[in-house]
């Protein structure tokens, strides 16, 4: 339903919003996106996740050809790399330390996978890079003490994208890790989104989504891919427990309201 003052066109429509995780819920009219084309509920819950990265990645200013790297496998190092190759980096660096999560990338050349536990990082990227190593680099981990490390394959004046939210300190030589390189470091908050288009800048959140859905309608974006659980929304207390756990046996998850 609709309130008093909100068209009715919107009753019967397909909508999404960042509201929480419940059967009902009440958000204002502003704020809702319609589901514009015929895409799967299940993949259009996933537009919280692209619109976070999409700004991330545009922020980072991926160019044709450049070279890209994301640390963290998770369903944000998921999207980063798929919209990296989509804005036509290559190669695409993956580094996280659960094969599982890496299994999950699509099957792409140009997308290389790299775990810490047998393979060396640096080495791996100077080889494939021919020693320029990468243009930009997206920290997706959420782990502060491993910021420092991820400098190691960027190139001069590269540019540096804090896409999670990393908790805790970070020790960090600003000499050594960005005055002397010239490192670019980018905040990317989702809050980062303009909040009106302009001539200069139109990718608000709502343009984003509506790209988002464009991609995953036309065959371009695999979503579906990435959900690994459906489980009862009653079994929510136990699905979180899990990820707490151990996150590397999950990806997507979704809560079935039936």
């Amino acid at each position: 339903d609709v309130g008093p003052e909100v068209d009715r066109n919107w009753i019967g429509r397909r909508v999404a919003s960042y509201g929480p995780h419940a059967l009902y819920v009440k958000q204002e009219a502003e704020s809702v996106r319609a589901v514009h084309r015929d895409v799967p509920d299940e993949q259009a819950a996933f537009f919280t996740i692209a619109e976070i990265v999409m700004n991330g990645v545009r922020r980072g200013k991926v160019e044709w050809g450049d070279s890209a790297a994301v640390y963290g496998a998770g369903l944000l190092g998921q999207f980063a790399a798929r919209f990296c190759r989509l804005c036509g980096a290559r190669p695409v660096f993956v580094i996280d330390v659960a094969s599982s999560r890496l299994g999950l990338l699509p099957d792409d050349p140009m997308i290389v996978r790299l775990n810490p536990n047998d393979t060396d990082v640096v080495s791996s990227v100077e080889k494939w890079t021919r020693g320029r190593k990468v243009g930009v680099v997206f920290e997706v981990t959420g782990n502060a003490s491993l910021i420092p490390s991820e400098f190691k394959i960027l190139r001069r004046q590269g540019r540096f994208v804090v896409l999670s939210s990393p908790r805790g300190e970070t020790r960090f030589d600003f000499h050594d890790l960005c005055n002397s390189p010239s490192f670019t470091i980018i905040g990317a908050h989702n809050s980062s989104h303009p909040t009106h288009a302009t001539p200069e800048n139109q990718w608000t959140m709502k343009r984003h989504f509506e790209l988002f859905v464009d991609l995953v309608a036309d065959g371009e974006l695999d979503v579906g891919s990435l959900i690994t659980h459906r489980v009862p929304y009653k079994r929510a207390p136990e699905v979180y427990e899990m990820l707490l756990k151990d996150r590397s046996q999950a990806m997507g998850v979704l809560f079935e309201w039936k």
